[in-house]
């Protein structure tokens, strides 16, 4: 339940634009088809399908100043070219085996390191993960505290392929909803 209102609140950050240092305990990394990190699906509507994935980093109050990811793609993707954010001063890997980015200066706002062109070759359903790093040791971020210590992040959504992404509802309280906000 608590993801769960988690998940929301931070959509609802990516949605209208509010703090993250107001909402976020800890950091989340999400993949989108925009730069206003809206979509989370994409359908095939002609043989190779063009989309655009984005990799988008949502900062706990902490800040980013670095993050370690691995993206698992489904048989039905082919990943293209890769655009680096300017932000990101030093990288080390790829999308694919593992990478780990780091910015030039502290991110402590809704933040993407990278953008892949892709195509979807068929009508199957499937998805895009963002997952932990094969050797870093998980999904992660170095926070902008002095000795930039490590966090873990929490994988938001992947890319939907051909699909929705689950709409899940779970009872919660008001108090409950009250206690995010003291």
């Amino acid at each position: 339940m608590k993801r769960l209102l988690i998940a929301a609140l931070a959509l609802a950050y990516l949605s209208v634009g509010l703090s993250a240092q107001a909402l976020m305990p800890n950091a989340y990394a999400g993949l989108f088809v925009d730069q206003i990190h809206s979509g989370t699906a994409v359908y095939y509507v002609t043989p190779l399908t063009p989309f655009t994935m984005w990799i988008w980093w949502l900062p706990s109050e902490k800040g980013i100043m670095a993050v370690e990811f691995q993206i698992i793609y489904p048989s039905n993707v082919i990943g293209i070219t890769v655009t680096v954010n300017p932000l990101v001063a030093a990288e080390l890997g790829d999308l694919a085996s593992g990478e780990s980015a780091a910015f030039g200066d502290c991110q402590m706002a809704c933040v993407w390191t990278h953008q892949q062109a892709c195509y979807l070759t068929d009508m199957s359903p499937s998805f895009i993960q963002i997952v932990a790093h094969p050797t870093g040791g998980g999904l992660n971020v170095a926070t902008c505290e002095e000795g930039h210590p490590i966090e873990a992040a929490t994988a938001l959504t992947p890319l939907y392929l051909n699909q929705s992404g689950p709409i899940a509802a779970e009872p919660v309280s008001w108090g409950a909803i009250k206690g995010l906000y003291r």
